[in-house]
C-alpha cells in the first residue's frame, strides 16, 4: 500500500469526526435576557405537554436538592387545571445576574363545578421568581420564596 494511502485511512476517521460535530464555534451561552424571557415559557410549555419531568430541570438547584422528583412529577400531573399557553410579560431584577421576578401570562380552562357550567377558559399573571446558578436562570416555586 503507499504511504498516500495510508495517510487518507487514517485522516478518514478525523475528517470525519469533523463533520459531525459540525465543525462551528461553540454555541454561545444565552444572555439574562434571552435566559428570563425564554427559559420561563419553556418550563411552561413542558407543564402543557404534560411533561412534568422535563420541567422539574428548570427548578433551581437548590430546590432540586431538597424535593423528591417523583413526588413533584406527581403533583404536577395530578392538577385540576388543564394550562393551554403560557406567554412572557415582562421580568424586573432586583439584583441583576443573580434574582429577578418574571411574569407571565398563563391561559388555562378549569371544569366549573356548577351543573350546566362546563369547561371555564380565562388566563392570570404569575410572578415568578427566577436565580441565576452556574450562568443559567433557574424557577424557585412560591412554596421556597414564601
Amino acid at each position: 500500500m503507499h504511504l498516500k494511502h495510508i495517510l487518507l485511512l487514517l485522516l478518514l476517521p478525523l475528517l470525519a469526526a469533523c463533520a459531525a460535530s459540525g465543525g462551528g464555534k461553540p454555541a454561545a451561552v444565552a444572555s439574562d435576557e434571552e435566559q428570563l424571557s425564554t427559559r420561563p415559557i419553556e418550563r411552561w410549555e413542558h407543564l402543557i405537554a404534560k411533561r412534568p419531568d422535563q420541567a422539574w430541570e428548570y427548578l433551581s438547584p437548590g430546590y432540586r436538592s431538597t424535593r423528591d422528583r417523583s413526588a413533584y412529577v406527581q403533583t404536577m400531573s395530578n392538577r385540576p387545571v388543564s394550562w393551554l399557553r403560557a406567554e412572557y410579560q415582562s421580568h424586573t431584577c432586583e439584583r441583576p445576574g443573580e434574582f429577578c421576578a418574571v411574569v407571565i401570562k398563563v391561559h388555562f380552562r378549569v371544569r366549573s363545578r356548577q351543573l350546566g357550567v362546563g369547561d371555564l377558559e380565562s388566563y392570570n399573571f404569575l410572578t415568578e421568581r427566577w436565580i441565576k446558578s452556574g450562568g443559567t436562570w433557574y424557577h424557585v416555586p412560591e412554596e421556597v420564596t414564601g
